[in-house]
């Protein structure tokens, strides 16, 4: 929770997190948003409003692509047979600011498109982007995380990546709360 890709790449030396790993038969990882939701994240739109220089949003991506090569091949040496599902990135945004904060999911969900095609079949894509869309009734109040009803669409967006898989055909998502 709150981990940008190098806070991740930290917390997955911890032994219990290792052996978490090592264990785990699906892990689905999403990571990458708090990266581009760095403490300067004004300047960062000033600078691309008003200069038009998204410069620092590549070298944000460039930093995180660099960290998740690392991030997806230590699951991979902890356990070569887990089923990774990598969620990709949604524009929580709507309204002013919406078309600044496209630009740094645009750049990030570039890194997983680009892994994968390097890296053919080493992960499984679950589209959170599409489950979220440009819908604001599935964002949260804090305007970042996906509300109660956007959670359950990503959820069922998982759902669809395993029965496209094939891990599932007859599994129902269970809502106990929304």
């Amino acid at each position: 929770s709150g981990y940008n890709s190098e806070a991740l790449l930290l917390h997955m030396e911890l032994p219990s997190v290792k052996e978490d790993i090592k264990k785990a038969d699906i892990i689905s990882l999403s990571i990458g948003g708090n990266d581009f939701l760095t403490d300067n994240m004004a300047s960062l739109a000033v600078k691309a409003l008003v200069l038009n220089d998204y410069s620092d949003f590549d070298k944000i991506a460039k930093d995180f692509y660099d960290n998740f090569c690392k991030i997806v091949a230590k699951i991979k040496e902890y356990n070569p047979d887990v089923l990774l599902l990598v969620n990709n990135l949604y524009n929580p945004r709507f309204g002013i600011g919406r078309e600044i904060y496209q630009q740094g999911v645009d750049r990030l969900n570039g890194c997983y498109k680009r892994y994968l095609s390097e890296n053919p079949g080493s992960y499984s894509m679950v589209d959170a982007a599409s489950a979220i869309g440009s819908n604001e009734a599935y964002i949260a109040v804090d305007t970042i995380h996906p509300n109660a009803q956007g959670n359950v669409r990503i959820a069922k967006a998982a759902l669809t990546t395993l029965r496209e898989l094939g891990v599932t055909d007859k599994t129902e998502l269970v809502i106990n709360s929304t």
